[in-house]
């Protein structure tokens, strides 16, 4: 049994690095309670693949892969997303890759209060943009709840800058709030909730990520995502509002 766990890790590992694939708007394996672990631990890391269902800009069907690596140090939690994804249209052929990367740094005040700082990259040409890039930093805090339930939200300014398809770029300063609420239904079984907004002068963009995770084995989860991304003020010729519906298998490193 042993074997086979570490032939599916190596397996998920080839598939991110080499896979002709790319990230969706926000990583759909972040969803983990922002509050620290014991001291050096890779606690919350885990690698995830399956297959994913886009609506709106994009019609079509293809199969995803994700990781997140995070680390607590004291009073820090560090960590790095990544998401690839492969997709072709299905009505007119169109292959497209999406690529989605963030890095985050978390330092605990205390047990209620945080700083963070965040980078995310993102590449979605699907949705009319060669990338999009948004720095930002800024103030959390922790909401209490009942033992089973997390529930956080976190704020600050930012800058934004884009690329969309016809290679215009702009640069502007921004604005970034989220919400993140975790419960733990049972042992086994729980539901997250992510809801998060990035606004600038030309555009606000709202992305919703629900989750259902159900414990399988000891290291393995089965993962529904359900991802709803709205842009008040889309690219010329593109909706505002997408979807993309995922079931994936994650392993828990």
């Amino acid at each position: 049994m042993r074997g086979a766990k570490y032939s599916l890790l190596v397996l998920l590992c080839v598939i991110n690095v080499s896979a002709h694939a790319a990230f969706v708007g926000t990583d759909l394996s972040t969803l983990k309670k922002i509050k620290a672990h014991e001291d050096g631990t890779f606690k919350g890391s885990n690698l995830a693949a399956g297959g994913t269902l886009n609506t709106g800009n994009t019609g079509s069907l293809q199969l995803t892969a994700n990781g997140l690596l995070q680390y607590t140090y004291h009073q820090w939690i560090h960590s790095i997303s990544l998401n690839y994804q492969r997709e072709q249209n299905r009505d007119d052929g169109l292959k497209a890759n999406h690529l989605f990367l963030q890095g985050q740094s978390l330092y605990n005040l205390d047990k209620k209060q945080f700083l963070f700082t965040q980078l995310n990259y993102t590449q979605d040409k699907f949705d009319g943009y060669n990338y999009i890039v948004n720095l930002s930093a800024g103030y959390g805090r922790n909401i209490d709840m009942p033992k089973n339930m997390l529930f956080s939200w976190m704020a600050g300014p930012g800058i934004n800058q884009y690329q969309d398809v016809n290679n215009v770029q702009v640069t502007r300063p921004s604005i970034e709030g989220a919400i993140n609420y975790v419960w733990d239904i049972r042992s086994d079984l729980q539901f997250s909730e992510n809801l998060e907004s990035i606004a600038t002068t030309a555009n606000i963009r709202t992305i919703s990520t629900t989750g259902l995770t159900t414990k399988l084995t000891d290291d393995f989860n089965l993962e529904l995502m359900f991802q709803a991304i709205d842009d008040d003020h889309p690219p010329a010729g593109k909706v505002g509002f997408n979807t993309i519906t995922s079931v994936q298998l994650s392993y828990q490193i």
